[in-house]
């Protein structure tokens, strides 16, 4: 009994690791995931936040990540600052680095002593707002108002740059408009289809126009290339699908609670899945550092790898079984019989396999179902170590 508890603590701290992204130094972690996560105050470690409506208004010396449907900082000190989301503002912000993807993302005052990455739908970044070192952009829309210390390369359909930048400028876009109140001290190097330089712009350097370099015709090697990947991608979703129908059958209580949890929690399910997957690859890169740590890097990479196929089976069960409701008026809350459960899975999975053959689409599908489920197989998971183990120290 001794041994076997010793073996699920182990495990359970690796999960408990996973949640946190860290190794044992991570028990100071601030972590939160909800419909609405509010963190504010001074911590001494890294901040991790997941849900529907995520405000920070914080100072820590560390890393601070979140990922919501909205994302409002308000207010925040930290070394790097991570964001995914639909829409971000960012305000009072005094950070070394930010890297962040959203549907529209607004920079509205703050200072950024490094370099910035950043791509959205919709993309501002006001006149307050101050970046030391180098800034990447991307999006439909971006418009630059405030100063960058080094160089900017910037893209999409319309580039707005009404600030000083100090360092060399590449833009590539349909539309450029360089505004009146820019400053460019180094060259100007732009593929455009329009560029509009206002009165009062100054631009110190050569305005170059970009052309784009021919290569070499590889059409042919392309096509007879995209048959072998797609006939090989299809065999092994397949093999996969068939996996998961398996996986289905074979552990219907697992596949049942994650369903619950996928239905009455999907935003903190999402957020959960994200945090694990990022720091599945964190701790294991981290513990590959050191000689000591490899052996239980091998083991959460196992964890991980193990986890995948759960998740995938989680998240097409759970469609599966909503189907089977729609379709037979039935309670979704109710477990069915293994027949069920086959016919069902398999059908979503047939669905699954046909989105996945959709290029780019396909992948983002699969990608975020496996975000999902790994978010409800992972809790599960903890839930059930927890569980033992606090029915072994009670015995």
């Amino acid at each position: 009994m001794r041994i076997g508890s010793v073996f699920k603590g182990v495990i359970a701290l690796i999960i408990l690791a996973l949640f946190a992204a860290g190794a044992a130094s991570t028990l100071g972690i601030q972590t939160r995931s909800g419909d609405i996560v509010e963190i504010s105050g001074d911590h001494d470690d890294m901040v991790f936040a997941a849900g529907g409506q995520v405000r920070l208004a914080l100072t820590t010396p560390d890393d601070v990540y979140a990922v919501g449907a909205n994302i409002e900082i308000a207010g925040i000190q930290a070394d790097h600052l991570s964001l995914g989301g639909g829409d971000i503002v960012i305000s009072d912000a005094t950070v070394t680095d930010i890297l962040s993807a959203g549907g529209n993302m607004m920079l509205v005052d703050g200072t950024v002593s490094d370099d910035v990455i950043a791509a959205a739908a919709d993309l501002t970044i006001r006149t307050e707002f101050s970046i030391e070192g180098s800034a990447v952009l991307t999006g439909a829309s971006v418009t630059l108002d405030g100063p960058i210390g080094g160089e900017l390369k910037a893209s999409g359909e319309a580039v707005r740059l009404n600030g000083e930048i100090d360092g060399p400028v590449v833009v590539r876009a349909k539309r450029l408009f360089i505004g009146p109140n820019a400053h460019i001290k180094a060259d100007l190097s732009h593929h455009s289809d329009s560029i509009d330089i206002a009165d009062g712009a100054q631009i110190d350097g050569e305005v170059i126009v970009l052309q784009p370099q021919p290569g070499p015709n590889i059409e042919p090697f392309l096509r007879r290339a995209s048959i072998m990947f797609a006939l090989f991608g299809l065999l092994v979703l397949a093999g996969l699908i068939f996996l998961v129908v398996m996986t289905v059958i074979a552990l219907p209580g697992l596949m049942n609670r994650s369903r619950q949890m996928l239905n009455e929690r999907s935003l903190s399910t999402l957020g959960i899945g994200f945090l694990v997957s990022v720091a599945a690859p964190a701790v294991i890169a981290i513990l590959f550092v050191t000689i000591f740590g490899i052996p239980l890097g091998v083991l959460i990479g196992i964890i991980y790898l193990a986890l995948a196929p759960l998740s995938l089976a989680a998240i097409i069960y759970t469609i599966g079984m909503r189907g089977r409701s729609m379709m037979r008026e039935v309670d979704e809350a109710d477990n069915p019989g293994w027949g069920a459960r086959f016919v069902w899975t398999a059908l979503a999975a047939l669905v699954f396999l046909l989105i996945g053959l959709v290029p780019i689409l396909g992948g983002v599908v699969w990608l975020l179902a496996f975000v999902f489920g790994l978010g409800a197989v992972a809790s599960q998971v903890w839930i059930a170590l927890s569980r033992d183990e606090r029915a072994l120290i009670a015995a």
